[in-house]
């Protein structure tokens, strides 16, 4: 058999990235060694096979980048269709929950507690719960009320410092009561650091990224 020939495609298409990236730099330096003992020449079997890689390097490229573009593109086409999707689902609840609300409605108007038909029977029950329904919410007590405040910790706890000591102190406490969430507000860690502010714990540290053009 005889030797196969050495192409960019066969590269690309049977070594990563990397393994071409890391042949390459070994051909470089052989063919800087040749240099050295031949007067500056480079054998042009050495020089082909360098070129060779450095098309495989861009062929590998452009197949790493389509295969990204592919599935960004596949995300996005698979994400519009899941909203679709979920569109329908909703419209379909929808249609099947006014739909039993007015089967309901014409049965118990009637009085009737079965239906039969050729191949489905529907029959009126009770629900096993009663539903709440709230006739005038301006007559509901504070009782049944809660309040959601979102506020910047240091402002909550000089409102705490004013209560005098006891249970309802402690209960408003942070960390104290399971009624209290501190979350911590990343967005206004970020602006004040971008505006040159010291932040103790945190710091601005930029990533890198990869972009296709």
């Amino acid at each position: 058999m005889g030797e196969m020939k050495l192409t960019a495609a066969g590269l690309a298409c049977n070594m990563s990235l990397f393994e071409i990236d890391e042949s390459l730099d070994l051909l470089i330096q052989g063919a800087e060694e040749e240099a050295e003992d031949n007067n500056g020449e480079v054998p042009e079997q050495l020089k082909t096979a360098i070129m060779e890689y450095f098309d495989a390097h861009l062929r590998k490229i452009d197949r790493i980048a389509g295969y990204i573009r592919a599935q960004e593109a596949e995300a996005l086409i698979a994400g519009r269709e899941m909203e679709r999707l979920q569109a329908r689902q909703r419209a379909a609840k929808n249609r099947a929950t006014r739909t039993r609300a007015m089967l309901c409605y014409f049965m118990a108007s009637r009085g009737i507690q079965r239906l039969k038909g050729e191949l489905n029977t529907v029959t009126l029950h009770d629900n096993s719960s009663p539903s709440l329904l709230i006739t005038d919410i301006a007559k509901v007590s504070d009782y049944y009320y809660n309040v959601k405040l979102e506020v910047p910790l240091p402002e909550w706890k000089q409102l705490i410092a004013q209560l005098p000591p006891g249970p309802l102190a402690s209960r408003f406490t942070p960390g104290k009561s399971r009624y209290i969430h501190v979350e911590l507000d990343q967005n206004r860690v970020r602006t004040d650091l971008i505006s040159g502010s010291e932040v103790d714990g945190a710091t601005l540290v930029k990533g890198q990224h990869v972009q296709l053009r």
